[in-house]
């Protein structure tokens, strides 16, 4: 899209979002940079104003091999705004089990991770989940940890592909048709339950985020000085005409300013 065609759809800039893994030193992490640099120099030349932004991962270092040039990229950009999920793209430590989607400390560390490249906190977005994970349990042990398949991701034989993607919305209604117990995981301040897998007999782990511990990275934005906080995806809540699904956007909602 080009900035003359943005304008006549009475947009406000344009959003990159870039995920592919690059190595250091590279023509393609400078060219990735000058991209950058030229897409946001035409945009604020034909449209005065507007606003270029740019995805990153939950940290700058080096995650699925995104290699980028960081601090240069938030040079040019108007804003950055750190996706701070799938924060277990890549399992390195320990056993293969189901963990949280974005756990806080993961989240703050990431945050700053960019900070210390120098990149002024009001430059950032923070982006979180309004979705989470499901997970077959190849085992459930009586502590509650969840062994998963191991599926290799960018060299490292355990991910979060074993588990799927599902909307908020989709959680919660799970929860309650299943009477599922909630629990609290007080390392990664962040909610999970399990449900009987009527197809296998065995289990399925949820791990996601909720009003509950969407606060406690809405604070940490706060704290860290960012100018503010993003989701993916508004769409992921129940929009339906029922006092169930009204409550539920209440909740999620309520919490932003």
């Amino acid at each position: 899209m080009q900035a003359s065609d943005t304008a006549l759809k009475f947009l406000d800039g344009i959003n990159i979002d870039y995920e592919d893994a690059i190595e250091p030193n590279t023509t393609e992490q400078k060219g990735l940079t000058s991209l950058v640099r030229e897409t946001a120099s035409v945009f604020h030349s034909v449209m005065p104003g507007s606003q270029v932004s740019f995805d990153v991962a939950w940290s700058a270092d080096g995650i699925d091999g995104r290699f980028y040039e960081y601090k240069a990229i938030a040079n040019y950009s108007d804003l950055i705004f750190i996706m701070a999920y799938d924060e277990q793209s890549q399992i390195l430590e320990g056993p293969c089990t189901a963990r949280p989607n974005s756990g806080i400390y993961k989240t703050a560390q990431g945050i700053e991770s960019y900070i210390n490249l120098g990149i002024p906190p009001q430059k950032m977005i923070l982006g979180v989940p309004w979705y989470g994970y499901n997970y077959p349990c190849i085992n459930l042990d009586k502590n509650g940890t969840c062994f998963i398949k191991e599926v290799p991701f960018r060299g490292v034989n355990c991910s979060d592909a074993a588990g799927k993607e599902y909307p908020y919305s989709y959680m919660i209604s799970t929860m309650e048709a299943n009477h599922a117990q909630y629990h609290w995981d007080k390392n990664s301040l962040s909610p999970w339950f399990n449900v009987k897998d009527n197809s296998t007999g065995g289990y399925r782990q949820m791990r996601y985020d909720d009003e509950r511990s969407l606060t406690y990275k809405y604070m940490l934005a706060i704290m860290n000085g960012m100018s503010g906080v993003g989701m993916w995806t508004a769409n992921f809540l129940d929009y339906s005409d029922t006092e169930a699904a009204a409550s539920q956007q209440r909740a999620m909602w309520s919490l932003l300013p």
